[in-house]
């Protein structure tokens, strides 16, 4: 099972999404829980998670 954690969304202003040279490109404001402290950062921290995935709506 791949846990799923919502980290941010452009709505609430914790998600910012830009394009550069490499091309799109997002950051977020992590929230300050323990739970994520424990399942997302400190995995990120010792290299255990080194890649994400992301996904939007496009209204028709």
């Amino acid at each position: 099972m791949t846990p799923t954690f919502i980290l941010g969304r452009s709505a609430a202003g914790t998600l910012s999404l830009s394009v550069d040279e490499r091309g799109l490109r997002y950051d977020i404001t992590a929230p300050d829980t323990q739970t994520i402290r424990d399942l997302v950062l400190a995995p990120m921290m010792r290299g255990d998670i080194n890649q994400s995935s992301f996904a939007f709506r496009v209204s028709p």
